[in-house]
C-alpha cells in the first residue's frame, strides 16, 4: 500500500498532512540506520559511490563526513534535498562549494 501511494501521483498542498507522514516513517529511520552503520563501521554504509571518473553519488552527508569527502578530492556538492541544507559551515571550512537545488521528496516530479 505504501509503495502504491508513493508511486502514484498525488497532488498535495503544502499544508497536507500526508507530506509529513512519509518523512516520519521513512526518512528519519533511514537516517538513523545510516548513523548506526557508520558507528559500527559496517560495509553496508557508504557515504558515496563513484559513478564516473569525476562524479560520485551519495546521500545526506553530515558534518563528520565532510573531511572524508575532502580527502577523496570532492570540491563540489549538489544538494537536492529541500528538507536539509547540508553541513554548510563545515563545507566552508574545507573549501567545498555546495549548489542546493531543493527538491521536495514524496511528491511526483512536476
Amino acid at each position: 500500500m505504501f509503495t502504491t501511494f508513493v508511486r502514484n501521483k498525488h497532488e498535495m498542498a503544502l499544508n497536507d498532512k500526508r507530506r509529513y507522514i512519509i518523512p516520519l516513517l521513512y526518512d528519519i529511520p533511514a537516517f538513523l540506520l545510516v548513523i548506526v552503520f557508520e558507528l559500527l563501521n559496517n560495509p553496508l554504509n557508504s557515504l558515496c559511490s563513484q559513478i564516473a571518473n569525476c562524479c560520485y553519488s551519495g546521500c545526506l552527508p553530515i558534518p563528520a563526513n565532510v573531511e572524508s569527502l575532502n580527502n577523496m578530492g570532492i570540491k563540489y556538492v549538489i544538494n537536492m534535498c529541500a528538507e536539509y541544507n547540508g553541513p554548510r559551515i563545515t563545507y566552508k571550512k574545507y573549501n567545498i562549494k555546495q549548489l542546493q537545488l531543493p527538491t521536495v521528496d514524496s511528491t511526483a516530479p512536476s
